[in-house]
């Protein structure tokens, strides 16, 4: 793969500023040498980079200001590219710490491909300095540096919304660092934190969370009033420190179960005038509870349980709620008498199945019961006392009268 630069600064489409005066091409890995390429057209290349080889300087940067594909597996360096526009661009590539600035006017900024952050200390892999832009991502995030200075989004102005359409993995660096201002969060897919870091800080006031997804670990700290909506599984992790830690009066809507740790709560909302929803089911894990809050309902129609670990090892107990639990047969559906789901006993009245005629369905098996020429006449003469029956007109006959006049007697 062969290096190329520019010996000016320029367009990128004008051959004149680059090295052996060749525009860079999809072989190329293309370093700035210290100089601002403004890309005025789609490219496609190997790298972009800003940093330094034999014969090259580092630094500079490569500049987008209209809606232009730039297509580079990886991006490296310090604040290499930026986007100063305001009608969007679209980048495929991995997007390495520090690599791209956006400081435009608005736009779309769609992003495919990576966001590693790994290594290093008050590295943005985004950094983010301009409002009313609309960053959507597909790819893979991983936060995964030990420096908790690091950042994958750096936001220094809003209100600006991130579409981010992947899983999320975090142990060190954050995701998205707020910084106070407002965003709009939408994230589709599940969240890992395995460490004290939590995933997103410090929104701003009137900023909006939504995820549909699994969280595991801490996700969420801020004390500004806003409203995060989660549909999916939460779960505090092993960390010291609660899946959502919220100071604010803000909205928590809650679909989905809600876990506690060995070491932290699921969810901590500690301002006395939030509004918590939730529908569970709860599960406290030894002495932490799933919910910590001054204020909390339920979402209707929710029936539910919560879960309670004794103080006898591995023991529980289950309260639930004694309206329909959401899959559980309601009680007249279920067998007299038979208990199921946390203690609910059925009251289903079924006939034993002696007494149902044989063949026919009855509960889970079929009737036995033979009908005999014998059980009809131990009816007729033991057991039918209408009047007028046969049953009581042998008994009322007289003990003159004769078998014949008997039976002529009752009529059919």
């Amino acid at each position: 793969m062969p290096n190329r630069w520019p010996i000016a600064s320029g367009n990128w489409s004008d051959s004149a500023i680059w090295s052996g005066s060749i525009i860079p091409t999809a072989s190329d890995d293309v370093y700035a040498n210290n100089r601002i390429v403004t890309i005025d057209q789609n490219i496609t290349v190997t790298s972009l980079r800003n940093s330094a080889i034999t014969g090259v300087t580092a630094g500079g940067s490569f500049v987008i200001v209209n809606n232009y594909i730039i297509n580079s597996p990886t991006v490296i360096g310090s604040a290499c590219l930026i986007y100063t526009g305001s009608s969007g661009t679209t980048i495929n590539g991995t997007l390495n710490a520090t690599s791209l600035n956006l400081s435009g006017g608005g736009g779309t900024i769609n992003i495919s491909g990576s966001l590693p952050n790994t290594s290093g200390a008050n590295l943005y892999n985004i950094n983010v300095t301009t409002a009313n832009q609309t960053i959507n991502f597909t790819g893979s995030i991983t936060a995964t540096s030990p420096d908790s200075r690091n950042r994958v989004f750096n936001i220094s102005s809003g209100p600006n919304t991130y579409n981010i359409l992947s899983d999320i993995t975090c142990s060190g660096a954050l995701v998205f660092a707020c910084n106070g201002n407002i965003v709009n969060i939408n994230i589709t897919g599940s969240t890992l934190a395995n460490s004290t870091t939590y995933i997103i800080t410090t929104p701003g006031a009137t900023s909006t969370i939504n995820i549909t997804g699994s969280i595991i670990g801490p996700f969420l700290t801020t004390s500004a009033i806003h409203t995060t909506r989660i549909n999916g599984r939460i779960s505090a992790g092993t960390p010291a420190a609660a899946a959502i830690a919220d100071t604010s009066a803000g909205i928590l809507y809650i679909n989905g179960p809600v876990s506690s740790s060995i070491t932290a709560v699921g969810i901590s909302s500690t301002s006395a005038t939030a509004t918590n929803l939730f529908t569970g089911p709860f599960y406290n894990t030894g002495s932490f509870n799933a919910v910590y809050a001054y204020r909390m309902q339920m979402l209707e129609p929710t029936s539910t349980t919560w879960r309670f670990d004794t103080e006898v090892a591995g023991g529980s107990k289950t309260l639930y709620t004694a309206n329909q639990l959401p899959g559980v047969p309601r009680q007249n559906n279920v067998r007299k008498g038979t208990q199921y789901n946390f203690g609910l006993t059925g009251s289903l009245e079924m006939p034993d199945p002696t007494t149902v005629k044989a063949g026919v369905a009855v509960g889970n098996t079929t009737g036995s019961a033979i009908f005999t020429a014998q059980d009809l006449f131990g009816v007729l003469t033991q057991d039918i006392v209408t009047t007028g029956s046969i049953g009581v007109v042998l008994d009322n006959a007289a003990t003159v009268q004769t078998t014949a006049a008997t039976i002529s007697t009752f009529k059919v």
